[in-house]
């Protein structure tokens, strides 16, 4: 037999089950928000993040560039990766207007703007 030492002014109750049931889904959801919070204050979640968002992006551009079963040259490979290329590659994967030109604009505009809220 167990014994449990309780102290002066405290006394034993017994709870329904409804009652356990509450206190247990209380305690279980403040462990749950405990986590999330550890998770949102950990520095490296930003870290994590901008890692997984950079690897989804640069693993669509490279879907986008190199079609599966074909056989690339070493030339055409080179061509591909090249900056122009690549940089055009994901301006169309990530823009939303979907084209170089149309996406050059905007940052034209948006830096003519600047400047004129800047004068």
């Amino acid at each position: 037999m167990s014994y449990v030492l309780i102290p002066d002014g405290f006394a034993l109750k017994k709870v329904t089950k409804a009652q356990q049931d509450a206190v247990d889904e209380y305690f279980g959801r403040e462990r749950r928000s405990s986590y999330l919070n550890t998770l949102i204050d950990n520095p490296n979640t930003a870290t994590l993040v901008i890692g997984i968002l950079t690897g989804s992006v640069l693993l669509s551009v490279l879907s986008k560039l190199f079609q599966e079963g074909v056989t690339y040259t070493k030339e055409e490979i080179e061509e591909k990766l090249s900056p122009p290329t690549f940089v055009k590659a994901i301006v169309e994967e990530t823009s939303p207007v979907g084209d170089f030109e149309s996406a050059f604009s905007l940052l034209q505009e948006a830096l003519k703007e600047k400047k004129a809220q800047e004068a």
